[in-house]
């Protein structure tokens, strides 16, 4: 069975019944509101899951080189950072769950740098300040 709606059958499915059926309080507005949702959600969707295929790739493809310069050099490292600043979360998401170090992507996507001094070195530490970064820049 296809899970999927079609425009008509979403539309149908996020009308806003009133219960006095009275369009005094009628907004056009929450119904095209309610179908960007969808779009952003599905839209958010594809884009978590080219994120995530991205980065598998990037894993297959960096998983026994030592430095660094191959991971931030590797195609699908440079597509991530194309996308910009609507990747942070998921970034962030994925730096505090799996501990994957996109440290360098997250500087080249924002600029900055929030490692403590007394971080360098340790990954836990460093996950943890670019965690209170993004806490602070509103991404999480």
């Amino acid at each position: 069975m296809n899970s999927y709606l079609t425009p008509k059958e979403q539309s149908e499915s996020l009308t806003i019944e009133y219960q006095d059926n009275s369009m005094a309080s009628y907004d056009p507005h929450e119904s095209v509101l309610a179908n960007s949702i969808y779009v952003e959600n599905e839209a958010e969707k594809n884009l978590n899951e080219e994120l995530n295929l991205l980065k598998d790739q990037l894993i297959q493809d960096t998983k026994f080189d030592s430095g660094y310069e191959s991971l931030v050099n590797h195609p699908a490292h440079l597509r991530i950072v194309s996308f910009g600043e609507k990747v942070i979360p998921f970034l962030i998401y994925d730096m505090v769950n799996d501990r994957f170090p996109w440290f360098y992507a997250l500087a080249e996507i924002t600029g900055e740098n929030p490692i403590k001094n007394e971080s360098r070195g340790k990954i836990d530490e460093i996950i943890n300040d670019w965690f209170e970064w993004a806490q602070e820049n509103n991404y999480v």
